[in-house]
């Protein structure tokens, strides 16, 4: 009776703290205010959460803010210690933002370089970043 009775105020306590907007960690992320480039028409706002190493790319219509959800979005990355990696940014929508993503190790603190090739339509851009870990 008390396993039960401690299952079901666990599971209170977890809808009490996500319905008042919390959560546990791993459930949402929290990406730095950004920073936005506008390149043929398209709007890219880099935001970056280092903690839980995450890169976000948001694609908006720099005219009418629409979303942009179907595009194919590649990052190159210069890390501090000057060696390269390439990562995928796939497409998803968290809460009410829909964004390209992936994960980055960011453990190392230093200037990380992000070369961002998006295809949507019939468009080619290339977006450059830079993200200062301190």
């Amino acid at each position: 009776m008390f396993k039960i009775l401690r299952v079901s105020f666990t599971a209170i306590f977890v809808m009490l703290i996500l319905s008042a907007g919390g959560s546990w960690g791993e459930m949402r992320h929290d990406p730095s205010a950004g920073e936005s480039k506008i390149e043929k028409g398209i709007k890219a706002t880099l935001k970056v959460t280092p903690s839980k190493n995450m890169v976000d790319l948001i694609l908006e219509d720099a005219k009418t803010g629409k979303a942009i959800t179907e595009a194919d979005v590649n990052a190159k990355v210069q890390m501090p210690d000057g060696s390269l990696t390439e990562k995928k940014l796939t497409g998803m929508k968290m809460g009410e933002i829909f964004s390209f993503m992936n994960s980055l190790d960011m453990h190392a603190k230093g200037t990380y370089r992000l070369d961002i090739s998006v295809r949507t339509g019939n468009r080619d851009i290339q977006f450059n970043f830079q993200y200062d870990n301190k």
